[in-house]
């Protein structure tokens, strides 16, 4: 028998309530992992015949946690030798696990514990970063300031820092408004803290498209691409860099390496300028 309409809505909040998520009756791409997630773990304690020693808790989904592991397969092999963010001058000098370690501080705060929502969020940093070199935007070679940076509201002193590279008076406003302190733009650059925390804050709160949460659960890679880069420039390598990320992924939720990004699979397709701007890059899918 296939349950429909109301029925199936509501034993659908009832599993997702027993898995301890979000109780919102839609059988989405959360709900499915963490089914698996369940199922895994059941039949791992029923192959090791631990049944009888249960703990439901262990059943619940996880929060997942970042490691140095995963950090350094998406970065430049160059950060191996010269550190993280060693292209940009004051940057503080911090290992993968000291940087990993400041990702997890705030995952819960910002309610990104889910792995869907870390790979997304991994993979767009990483590239907005240049592969973490760098959380400043570059200057000219010759180290000058570029004619660009004068456009920013707030002029050059206002150009791209951390690792979304946020820009503009109003933005850097906001941001020291939401952790109510009047800080210095350069702490965006040498303090590890706010090079993490002011790229969560973009993520949940800054972008003009939204809280990207909601589209990482998803897996709505074109959406979340366009809420943090206003665009698509990049886009190859940013899906490049989530497929790896793939190795690092628990057993419940596998990405594909075939997977394509579509815009019929995509919230895009119903944003006016969205669709408009994916559709210049003549494509399909990514």
């Amino acid at each position: 028998m296939q349950l429909k309409g109301k029925e199936k809505a509501t034993l659908t909040a009832q599993l997702q309530s027993a898995l301890g998520i979000k109780a919102d009756g839609l059988y989405g791409k959360q709900t499915k992992a963490s089914l698996r997630n369940f199922a895994t773990i059941y039949q791992k304690m029923k192959n090791e015949n631990l049944l009888d020693r249960i703990n439901l808790d262990e059943l619940s989904p996880k929060p997942f946690v970042v490691t140095a592991k995963a950090i350094k397969v998406i970065a430049s092999v160059n950060c191996d030798v010269r550190g993280l963010f060693y292209k940009t001058p004051n940057s503080p000098k911090v290992t993968y696990q000291q940087f990993a370690d400041e990702i997890n501080k705030w995952l819960d705060y910002y309610k990104m514990t889910h792995p869907l929502i870390v790979f997304h969020f991994l993979a767009q940093i990483c590239h907005e970063s240049d592969r973490f070199c760098a959380v400043e935007e570059y200057r000219n070679r010759d180290g000058s300031i570029p004619a660009r940076w004068n456009n920013y509201r707030g002029g050059a002193a206002a150009h791209g820092r951390g690792l979304i590279e946020i820009t503009h008076d109003e933005n850097y406003r906001k941001y020291f408004n939401h952790i109510g302190k009047a800080l210095p733009k350069s702490v965006l650059v040498t303090e590890l803290e706010h090079i993490v925390r002011s790229a969560m804050f973009y993520w949940v709160h800054g972008s003009a498209w939204g809280n990207i949460n909601k589209r990482a659960l998803d897996d709505d890679f074109l959406y979340i691409t366009i809420a943090i880069n206003g665009g698509f420039n990049g886009v190859d390598d940013r899906k490049k860099i989530l497929l790896r990320l793939q190795k690092y992924v628990p057993e419940f939720y596998k990405l594909d390496t075939d997977t394509h990004y579509c815009l019929n699979n995509s919230e895009l397709q119903f944003t006016k300028n969205g669709k408009k701007i994916f559709k210049r890059l003549n494509r399909d899918c990514i």
